[in-house]
């Protein structure tokens, strides 16, 4: 009888699991994320498809003493990862690493114009031989009237001074920018009125924005966060229903038509950000979690798979497997 099994499952996983060769590198992406209200820091969760998540559950940056660290956002710096995060309402938080692990420069780039009470979600990106630092601030007389705002650096050590980015003429935040398929898209949320949703607006490039032109992105409302990860020819942009406690995404195929999706989030966790890297990397940011993530998950088109007499004594007798 056993025999008949193995010889049953090898012919199923023949058929319906296209093989991957073992010297294929896999896609590796983290997302950084907070818990609760950021006193303990920041946070790793990691997939292999963009769909399902799996948190490391554990810290890897506590906050500067005095500070916290809410809405981090993972980018690149040459060679090296770059991070920016809330840190206080006259400060943003800043770090690089080379690793993900080990992070140097920790520091709070300070904000010193008297007339902003907040400096929320900074998020950066690399346009005409500069990096640029985007943030909501308030600039009106009211507590929560919202701009999106900017520095400029080539190194950040020295920094622009502050400047209007983005003015819908209403309170606005979580500012994001993404550049793709040679043209520029700015992602946010409307902070008024009782939805609560997301918008974008394309361009030429990151300073061509039209406020004529927002356009609304799909149905959900009391979300914000907006952070966008490529997999494949597609993307995702997963955002924060923080009313819920959990994490949802739209897809598109051209950045401009969304739809949503399922993902799989771990509960709980807050307003933060993908990035993809490499494969060395997210072995060794394993090995120092020490977390061994294959065991029980299973993707076949994303993973590769041994044809041993082990894998097959797994499979149920009376029970079809589902992948």
């Amino acid at each position: 009888m056993t025999q008949y099994v193995c010889l049953s499952g090898l012919i199923y996983l023949l058929t319906f699991i296209p093989l991957q060769s073992q010297a294929t590198p896999l896609p590796s992406y983290v997302f950084a994320h907070f818990r609760h209200s950021g006193t303990q820091g920041m946070e790793y969760s990691v997939s292999h498809d963009g769909v399902h998540w799996q948190s490391l559950n554990q810290i890897i940056l506590p906050p500067k003493e005095g500070y916290k660290i809410r809405d981090p956002y993972l980018f690149r710096i040459g060679s090296e990862y770059g991070l920016l995060y809330t840190a206080h309402s006259r400060g943003i938080g800043f770090a690089k690493s080379q690793d993900l692990i080990h992070w140097q420069d920790h520091k709070i780039i300070p904000m010193k114009q008297k007339n902003r009470l907040h400096h929320w979600a900074p998020k950066a990106f690399y346009y005409d031989d500069s990096y640029y630092i985007l943030w909501s601030s308030t600039t009106g007389p009211h507590r929560w009237d919202f701009r999106l705002e900017y520095l400029r650096t080539k190194d950040f050590q020295t920094f622009s001074t502050r400047q209007t980015f983005f003015d819908l003429g209403e309170p606005i935040i979580d500012g994001l920018v993404y550049q793709a398929n040679n043209a520029a898209y700015l992602f946010f949320k409307k902070e008024a009125g009782h939805e609560k949703r997301l918008y974008f607006v394309k361009g030429n490039d990151p300073f061509s924005f039209d406020p004529k032109a927002v356009q609304r992105l799909g149905p959900k409302t009391w979300v914000e966060g907006p952070t966008i990860l490529k997999v494949e020819n597609q993307w995702y942009l997963y955002f924060d229903q923080y009313t819920r406690g959990r994490y949802g995404a739209y897809l598109s195929e051209d950045l401009e038509t969304w739809q949503p999706t399922k993902v799989s989030f771990p509960r709980g966790i807050r307003h933060g950000s993908p990035l993809k890297i490499k494969a060395s990397h997210m072995k060794k940011l394993l090995n120092h979690h020490k977390k061994d993530l294959t065991k029980g998950i299973f993707h076949p088109k994303k993973r590769p798979f041994s044809l041993s007499t082990d894998h097959l004594r797994q499979l149920p007798v009376f029970v079809t497997p589902r992948f």
